[in-house]
């Protein structure tokens, strides 16, 4: 059972979604990877001391920028657009779990409105 809810102007605002989130990614991708933005490094030492393993924390700080430029080129490309949306969906979770280790709850509550374009997405995503 394959059911979208895409019709007549439902396309553009899909395609909207697309824009604003891939946009959104990829050029909070593109900040890290060259060094502005929120810096990887205080993130990493930010860590230290929480219950999250040192390794897992480094490692997935470090693939960050690359997941998120992956992620914005998949949006604004449009190919197999629900499960770029599933994987934008579960990196906003990993992303808001880790500014709850850190006690920064208005940064993670500041997400779900990210969260919620991204459930738009996938509600309005062309089949």
């Amino acid at each position: 059972m394959n059911q979208t809810h895409v019709s007549g102007d439902d396309k553009w605002i899909s395609l909207l979604l697309r824009l604003s989130v891939g946009t959104l990614f990829g050029t909070i991708g593109i900040n890290q990877m060259q060094g502005g933005g929120d810096s990887l490094s205080f993130y990493g030492d930010a860590f230290q001391g929480s219950y999250l393993p040192a390794s897992l924390v480094q490692g997935f700080l470090g693939a960050l920028p690359y997941v998120e430029l992956f992620l914005a080129a998949w949006l604004l490309t449009g190919i197999l657009q629900k499960w770029a949306w599933i994987s934008g969906g579960f990196l906003l979770i990993a992303l808001s779990l880790g500014l709850l280790v850190l006690g920064e709850e208005q940064a993670a509550a500041n997400n779900s409105l990210y969260f919620l374009l991204i459930v738009a997405g996938l509600y309005f995503r062309r089949p």
